[in-house]
């Protein structure tokens, strides 16, 4: 297949070598992982309890299992400019690579808000939660496709992180601005 072939269909692409891997850590939050473990026991004692937990337990341990082992990230070959989004369950990785010809621009976006806790005793917001993460993206030319490339608590980190992996895959730092179609400003 030729270049151009290679920036529209990307099936071809079956194995590459990762220079660089991000692990962006869980798929599930704190709260399904403790509840994942607490299944773990309970499918334990079913399946050790005989009868009916022959059955329940093994299906009840394969559920926790893939929700504690569930995680995902990126992994880049700079020599090949591909990019592959994973996943990783039961310790088995799966994911497709990509071309990254056609994904120019990097950019740092902030997902979340930051939120007021109330206190209960003076009726005022007593804290500040920052419940938000910084996510950096690989951005088509138009900013309306993005690949996600790692997760980070705060934007600094996010703005160094991103800045770095633009020198090192020969991207653009940006600002994340999408281009709004005729179509869409004739309807505001």
């Amino acid at each position: 297949m030729g270049t151009n072939d290679q920036l529209v269909d990307n099936d071809h692409i079956t194995n590459s070598t990762a220079d660089i891997r991000i692990s962006n850590g869980f798929s599930f939050g704190p709260a399904t992982r403790l509840v994942a473990g607490v299944m773990v026991v309970l499918g334990a004692f079913a399946l050790l309890s005989g009868g009916a937990g022959f059955f329940l337990g093994p299906i009840i341990l394969l559920a926790a299992l893939f929700a504690l082992t569930s995680k995902f990230g990126t992994e880049i070959s700079l020599s090949n400019n591909y990019i592959k989004e994973y996943s990783v369950a039961f310790g088995i990785r799966s994911g497709k690579w990509q071309s990254t010809l056609m994904l120019p621009d990097l950019c740092v976006i902030k997902l979340g808000k930051t939120r007021g806790v109330a206190n209960t005793y003076t009726g005022g917001i007593g804290t500040e939660v920052d419940a938000s993460k910084n996510e950096v993206y690989l951005l088509s030319a138009n900013h309306r496709k993005k690949v996600l490339m790692k997760v980070c608590n705060s934007k600094k980190e996010a703005e160094n992180f991103a800045r770095d992996l633009a020198q090192k895959m020969g991207k653009n730092y940006v600002p994340f601005n999408p281009k709004i179609s005729e179509q869409t400003k004739a309807r505001r």
